[in-house]
């Protein structure tokens, strides 16, 4: 035989061996899993569940037969906070299970999803609170410092502001003069007009409080104490202090969120005298300082490098003494929950899910779920008598060099 016709022979052999042993790895790399996601209290941009909405949640399974589909029980942990309203069993493998959550009555409850199969149980379960209503009020101040603490003189005006938010972390937008009724609990101290304006009248503290009615019927209502002191007062305390827009920074690993700085009875002049610093670098590092922003005298940006626990510092001197003020900072490691089918044209991959997945009696990490059709040799190329056989398997493409 020829050295061509023998090389390629050798090839075909080692095709034929190749994939016999993908296809082993592949039924033994693969473990069954069932996996719960759609919302929940983890789920940091989504909108509460109610009691005037529902909610979708989706059950989906890895190296499970369909067919086992109508054998996973989906169960409310309390029923009297929250109900299943409506099950569909899907046509295609996942997701197998969508399911409407209806809110009862306020509190919290687990969704649970269980199944028997092969002599093993597999859960997965997502935590839900149910609110009275998806919205809040979040009141600002005009110049953006916080309110904690907040102390206006006498016949000085402050401006609020009452920002509106749908679910976790939606900002609804600004309804200071839009249906909001204001109100102070003591006039002889602070008065407030239609629109957030507050005016200091005499020494002491009131509390101000803006009250709206949702769409849903229910009034919400945001509140902050405002003090008045004397207008001759020049005692006033000088701070450097933190704040930051709700629903706060993110602190999700790899990300990076911008930290504002306001001084009080501070001169603006010392703004870029501002030092900032992390405790501990390996947590998290400053990558960029800036001053002299419209919202902000001094802005940190930050960046998380590994998860754990830290905080953020900063200090100025000023007239032979040291100001400070920290911010605590809590790095997690968060994945992206799964999309909800038909909001992109990708395959949905449930094992991104945030909710953890139980065998028996152990915990184990949702994977992402092997597309159809993956696990297949896609090319053989010939260099010599080199062949470099090239295949892609659950979405990673792999390499195996022969002769």
């Amino acid at each position: 035989m020829k050295s061509k016709e023998i090389i390629c022979l050798v090839l075909v052999i080692l095709m034929i061996i190749l994939t016999f042993n993908i296809n082993s790895y592949a039924a033994n790399d693969q473990q069954s899993e069932i996996f719960l996601y759609g919302f929940g209290d983890d789920y940091e941009d989504d909108d509460f569940l109610t009691l005037y909405n529902t909610k979708t949640c989706y059950v989906s399974i890895r190296n499970i037969p369909v067919s086992e589909k109508e054998n996973i029980s989906l169960t409310v942990k309390d029923e009297d906070i929250a109900e299943i309203q409506e099950l569909v069993y899907g046509d295609s493998s996942n997701p197998v299970i969508t399911a409407k959550i209806k809110g009862k009555k306020l509190g919290t409850t687990d969704i649970i999803a269980s199944l028997t199969y092969n002599g093993s149980n597999y859960t997965s379960k997502i935590t839900t609170t149910v609110h009275e209503t998806n919205y809040r009020i979040s009141l600002r101040r005009e110049d953006g410092l916080n309110l904690e603490d907040t102390s206006i003189k006498k016949n000085e005006n402050l401006k609020l502001y009452a920002i509106l938010f749908a679910g976790m972390a939606t900002r609804v937008g600004d309804i200071s003069s839009k249906g909001v009724i204001w109100s102070s609990n003591n006039e002889n101290v602070a008065r407030v007009d239609n629109n957030g304006l507050v005016t200091g009248i005499g020494k002491g503290t009131a509390t101000i409080t803006a009250k709206y009615q949702t769409n849903e019927g229910v009034t919400i209502n945001a509140s902050c104490n405002i003090e008045v002191k004397d207008e001759n007062n020049s005692s006033e305390e000088s701070k450097i202090r933190f704040y930051y827009d709700d629903p706060g920074p993110s602190m999700i690993l790899n990300h990076e969120d911008k930290f504002n700085v306001g001084l009080e009875n501070i001169p603006k002049t010392e703004k870029e005298n501002i030092k900032f610093k992390i405790e501990n670098e390996n947590i998290a590092q400053i990558t960029k300082t800036e001053y002299d922003k419209s919202w902000a005298d001094a802005v940190a940006t930050v960046k998380y490098l590994s998860v754990g626990k830290t905080k953020i510092i900063a200090t100025l001197s000023y007239n032979g003494k040291t100001y400070s003020a920290s911010y605590d900072l809590n790095v997690k490691d968060s994945t992206k929950s799964p999309e909800k089918p038909g909001n992109s044209s990708e395959s949905t991959n449930p094992g991104s899910s945030d909710s953890p997945t139980t065998k028996g009696d152990q915990t184990t990490s949702p994977t992402i779920l092997p597309k159809t059709g993956e696990n297949q040799i896609i090319f053989v190329l010939l260099i010599s008598s080199i062949a470099i056989v090239t295949f892609t398997y659950m979405g990673y493409k792999k390499y195996k060099k022969t002769g």
